[in-house]
C-alpha cells in the first residue's frame, strides 16, 4: 500500500511515490516532510553529504584491510578472488566426466587438464600466503575445491587410463595438499589466525569510529542552520504525526524521537549505508 494520495491529515501533502508503506522509513518520512516545507535544497544536500561519508567508509574499510593483510584480506583480498575462481572452476571435471553417461566424447581430457590446472593454481595462491593464516572463507572453499577434484578423480578412475588418470590424479592430490596446508598454518598460529578471522569486523569498528565522527558534525551544522527558524517545531510535530500514522497502517519503522532534529533522519540513514544489511542496526 502507498501512503501517497492518503486522505489522512497526517499524511497530507507528503509525497512517498509508489512505494509500498511497508518500506518506508523514517529518512524517507524527514525527506517528505522537509520537501512539503519547501526545503528540497536541504534534503538533496543532507543527502549527498551522508552518501559521501558512506563512500568513504567503505573505502576506509577496505584500505585497512589491504594495509593489513595485502593479498590475504579476508573480505576481497586477491587469494581469496583467485581461490573463489578456482572453485567454480572446480565443478568442470566432474561435469566433463558426466559426458561419458551421456554418450558425449572428448569431454575426459579436457576435464583432466582443468583439474591439474585448478590443483596447480589452488596450490600457487596458498604457497603466496607463506607461513601466513588465510581467513575462513579460504578454508571453506579449499576444502570444497579439494572435495570435488577428489570427487572427479575417483570419477575418473575407471574409464581413464595412463597419463590421463595420473592428471586427475594429480589436481586432487593437489587441491588436497592446499586445503590441508591452509589448515596446518591456520592451527599452528592461533592468535594470527583470530587477527585474520576478525579483521573485517575490526575494520568496520574503526571505520563506524570514524563516520560516527563526521555524523556528529553534520547534525551539528544542522542543528545551527535551523537554529532560529520558526518552523522546527511544526516540522517536527508533523513529522512525528506522519510516522505515528504510517505505523498504523503497518510500517516498519520505528515510532519518531522528537529530540531528533528535521533531516536528522536522512543523515543517519545516509552515513550507514556503508555497513552490510546484516549488520544495520
Amino acid at each position: 500500500m502507498s501512503a501517497s494520495g492518503s486522505s489522512s491529515d497526517a499524511l497530507s501533502g507528503l509525497d512517498f511515490g509508489a512505494r509500498d508503506v511497508r518500506r518506508l522509513t523514517r529518512g524517507d518520512v524527514d525527506a517528505a516532510v522537509l520537501r512539503a516545507a519547501g526545503l528540497d535544497d536541504l534534503v538533496d544536500r543532507l543527502s549527498r553529504q551522508g552518501a559521501a561519508a558512506s563512500d568513504a567508509a567503505r573505502r576506509s574499510v577496505t584500505a585497512h584491510l589491504r594495509e593489513r593483510f595485502g593479498a590475504r584480506d579476508p573480505h576481497s583480498g586477491a587469494i581469496l578472488r583467485v581461490v573463489f575462481a578456482l572453485l567454480l572452476l572446480s565443478v568442470l571435471p566432474v561435469g566433463m566426466l558426466n559426458g561419458i553417461r551421456l554418450g558425449i566424447e572428448n569431454t575426459v581430457v579436457p576435464g583432466a587438464v582443468v583439474s591439474v590446472v585448478v590443483g596447480a593454481g589452488v596450490l600457487a595462491a596458498v604457497a603466496a600466503a607463506g607461513v601466513q593464516p588465510l581467513g575462513r572463507p579460504v578454508a571453506l572453499q579449499t576444502t570444497l575445491l579439494a572435495v570435488l577434484l577428489i570427487a572427479a578423480a575417483g570419477a575418473a578412475w575407471a574409464p581413464t587410463g595412463g597419463w590421463v588418470r595420473l592428471a586427475y590424479l594429480a589436481g586432487a592430490a593437489m587441491g588436497a595438499a592446499a586445503a590441508l596446508i591452509v589448515r596446518i598454518v591456520r592451527a599452528r598460529g592461533r592468535s594470527l589466525t583470530a587477527a585474520v578471522d576478525d579483521g573485517v569486523e575490526v575494520a568496520h569498528l574503526d571505520a563506524a569510529a570514524e563516520i560516527a565522527a563526521e555524523r556528529d558534525q553534520m547534525m551539528a551544522d544542522l542543528a545551527h542552520e535551523l537554529d532560529g527558524r520558526p518552523d522546527v517545531a511544526d516540522l517536527v510535530q508533523r513529522r512525528s504525526a506522519a510516522i505515528a500514522e504510517l505505523r498504523s497502517r503497518g510500517g516498519t519503522m520505528a515510532a519518531d524521537e522528537p529530540g531528533t532534529p528535521p533531516g536528522g533522519y536522512i543523515i543517519h540513514e545516509q552515513t550507514t549505508l556503508w555497513i552490510p544489511p546484516s549488520r544495520r542496526p
